[in-house]
C-alpha cells in the first residue's frame, strides 16, 4: 500500500509539473504573440502616418497644379497638350470653354493710356460690325484685367487691358451674334478734357520754353 501511495504521489507531482510547464509555455506563447501584435500595431500606425502625409502632399500638389476655370461650361477645344511638369505662362490660352448659362459677355481691349478713365461698372455702348444688325447695345464693365498685355498686332508698340462687358439684362443678344466683332465705347464720368488731352500726349514729347 505504501508503495502504491508513493507511486501515486510521484505521478501526481509529475502531472502537476507537466501542467505547470504547459501553463508556462502557454503564457510565454501568449506574451510573445502579444508583443508581436503590439509591434505590428505600432508598425501599422507608423505606416498610416506616413501614408497620410504622402496623401496630403499629393493633394497639395494637385491643388498647386490645378487650373480653375472661371466659368462652368463645355470644352470646345484644347489649345495644346500639357505633359507632366509643363509650365503654363501667364495669360497663355489653355482651352476654349462655352459657358453653360444663357448670359452673354463681350471681351474687349482698352488701350493702356485710357486705363485711368475706366472702372468697374462703367457704362459701355456696343455696336455690332454686321450689316444685318443695326442696333446699339448697352452694358457695363464687369471685369478689368490686373495687368496690361503687349499688342502683338502692333509689334508690341502698344499695350492694352482686357475688359469684360456684360450686356444689360433686358437686352436679348441673338445666338448668331456670338463670335462677331464689335466696337466698344466706354462712357466714363471721371474723364475731363485735360485728362483726355494729356492721355493722348506721348511720354517722349519734351516741352521747351522759348
Amino acid at each position: 500500500i505504501i508503495s502504491q501511495i508513493t507511486t501515486g504521489e510521484i505521478s501526481l507531482l509529475s502531472l502537476q509539473n507537466d501542467i505547470k510547464l504547459a501553463n508556462n509555455r502557454f503564457r510565454s506563447s501568449v506574451l510573445e504573440q502579444l508583443n508581436n501584435n503590439a509591434e505590428q500595431l505600432e508598425q501599422l500606425r507608423r505606416e498610416r502616418l506616413e501614408n497620410r502625409g504622402q496623401l496630403e502632399l499629393l493633394r497639395n500638389k494637385i491643388k498647386a497644379n490645378s487650373v480653375l476655370s472661371p466659368t462652368n461650361g463645355i470644352i470646345l477645344s484644347i489649345e495644346r497638350s500639357f505633359e507632366k511638369g509643363s509650365y503654363v505662362e501667364n495669360s497663355q490660352p489653355v482651352m476654349t470653354i462655352k459657358k453653360s448659362n444663357e448670359s452673354k459677355v463681350i471681351d474687349a481691349r482698352i488701350l493702356a493710356k485710357y486705363r485711368p478713365f475706366i472702372f468697374m461698372g462703367t457704362t459701355a455702348k456696343i455696336t455690332v460690325n454686321s450689316p444685318g444688325y443695326k442696333k446699339t447695345l448697352s452694358g457695363e464693365i464687369t471685369r478689368i484685367s490686373a495687368d496690361s498685355f503687349s499688342d502683338d498686332e502692333k509689334n508690341g508698340a502698344e499695350r492694352y487691358y482686357k475688359v469684360e462687358i456684360k450686356p444689360d439684362d433686358k437686352i436679348i443678344v441673338p445666338p448668331e451674334l456670338e463670335g462677331v466683332q464689335v466696337n466698344v465705347y466706354a462712357l466714363s464720368k471721371k474723364v475731363t478734357l485735360l485728362n483726355y488731352i494729356t492721355a493722348l500726349v506721348g511720354d517722349n514729347i519734351v516741352f521747351n520754353v522759348w
